[in-house]
């Protein structure tokens, strides 16, 4: 269902993500270790791709979007590839949707994320065991966010 209302589209995707002066990563040690700056900028043009892509699935299986991966990433051809599987091989990068759908979801990365979906009052976009991602056309339910509907329910019939 599209939702008509006027105004501003519902964001799929965000600008900023947080990055720590200090990496706490093993993996972009090895990513710098191997490939210097070339696979620092790399790893980050990775995560703002990532973070740019609708809910956070960068799909990367047309020529299309390969070519506009490319592009994006604006690294080296081989250190871009070393980089995923180093990331990959660190379980940062989700196996299964990488070597059946050639997409790249990333959960430690958008679990960061949280703060900006809880301003937007939205769900986390999230990896299903179906390979769909939630959104707000179709949330995970919780049992916080069921009852926090009930209370709101409550409170609107003893407003009345």
């Amino acid at each position: 269902m599209s939702n008509n209302k006027p105004g501003r589209p519902e964001s799929k995707n965000v600008f900023y993500f947080p990055h720590y002066t200090k990496s706490r990563l093993k993996s972009l040690d090895l990513i710098e270790y191997r490939h210097k700056s070339e696979g620092y900028k790399a790893y980050y043009r990775l995560l703002e791709m990532v973070a740019d892509a609708d809910y956070h699935k960068l799909s990367i299986k047309s020529k299309d979007e390969k070519d506009m991966f490319k592009i994006g990433m604006n690294c080296n051809s081989e250190v871009v590839q070393d980089v995923i599987k180093i990331v990959l091989n660190t379980g940062r990068i989700d196996r299964e949707l990488w070597e059946n759908e050639n997409t790249i979801w990333m959960d430690d990365f958008v679990q960061t994320l949280k703060p900006v979906y809880n301003n937007r009052h939205k769900p986390l976009p999230q990896k299903e065991d179906n390979n769909r991602v939630s959104t707000s056309d179709n949330p995970i339910s919780t049992g916080r966010n069921t009852q926090k509907r009930k209370e709101k329910k409550i409170k609107e019939k003893e407003s009345r």
